[in-house]
């Protein structure tokens, strides 16, 4: 819509000069030639004309004033709505199709947030950007077209991209728990850890229950060397799901690294009471006895 704004400008420019020629036509004289008469009355007849014209004139220019605030309005509307088609347009670039392992990972997870599982397929076609694009120019208030390209962007690990796309989306919808935490996701991926726990509590904060996104949120606090930070959020993750073996040897690793070694030990044999088998558990174990 911007780009009608010269075309305006000049048709407000041309009306301004029509208003200043009509303002001056009632100061216009004609030379007397004999008659008296005649030319008082044609400049009567000439103000009495101008007058009726500039009545008409403001009744124009008050509708049209009006107009071209609703224009405005409208097209500020539309160019907000827009502004995000043009922020991603630059990447409608078919890519290969992306697949994320089914397999649910070792025991010990690596410290990746999207190790502890997701609810994504993972699975797009390998034309899903363009289509996503498309669908979000059809139709620029489907955040369900936003969703799909974010999560598109998480699973190519286009952590840029789905940075954006969630802060646009979190700040859209900032009831919705699901997006910040991806936005954490996004943000860990980009090492921004600060940005990632800021994400990750404000999901934990509209959804607390949801035991992945506290120790996702402990891995932030690791990589910023807070390991007593990670250690609570792990906690709190059990005390939610206190068995979660995945998450007690998160706790272990916490631990042993802070040197807070009777409670790794009691939380590695709590995993062999759960998994005897465990040899993760036994190996830790031993090197913390021996």
């Amino acid at each position: 819509m911007l780009k009608f704004f010269p075309e305006l400008i000049a048709f407000l420019s041309l009306a301004v000069i029509v208003v200043m020629i009509l303002r001056r036509i009632p100061d216009v004289t004609i030379p007397e030639n004999g008659d008296d008469s005649a030319p008082n009355t044609f400049k009567a007849d000439l103000r009495r004309a101008s007058a009726t014209l500039a009545k008409k004139l403001q009744v124009w220019s008050v509708d049209f004033f009006h107009k071209t605030l609703h224009y405005l309005a409208v097209a500020k509307d539309y160019t907000i709505k827009t502004s995000n088609i043009v922020k991603f347009a630059h990447r409608v670039v078919p890519g290969p199709a992306v697949k994320r392992d089914p397999s649910p990972g070792p025991v010990n997870p690596g410290k990746t947030p999207g190790s502890l599982g997701s609810k994504r397929d993972g699975r797009f076609s390998g034309n899903g950007e363009t289509e996503l694009l498309e669908r979000i120019k059809k139709d620029p208030d489907d955040s369900g077209a936003y969703e799909l390209l974010g999560d598109y962007y998480l699973d190519a690990r286009k952590f840029a991209d789905a940075r954006e796309v969630f802060e646009y989306l979190s700040g859209r919808f900032p009831q919705n728990d699901s997006y910040f935490s991806r936005l954490g996701t996004a943000l860990f991926d980009l090492r921004q850890y600060e940005g990632a726990i800021a994400a990750y509590r404000a999901a934990i904060h509209l959804r607390p229950e949801l035991p992945n996104r506290h120790v996702n949120l402990s891995f932030c606090y690791e990589e910023l060397g807070q390991l007593d930070q990670a250690i609570e959020a792990v906690r709190r993750a059990l005390k939610i799901s206190p068995d979660n073996v995945k998450f007690l040897h998160v706790l272990a690793d916490y631990e042993i690294r802070s040197e807070k070694k009777e409670a790794a030990q009691s939380t590695l044999e709590h995993i062999l009471e759960l998994i005897p088998t465990d040899e993760a558990a036994s190996s830790k174990l031993m090197r913390l006895k021996f």
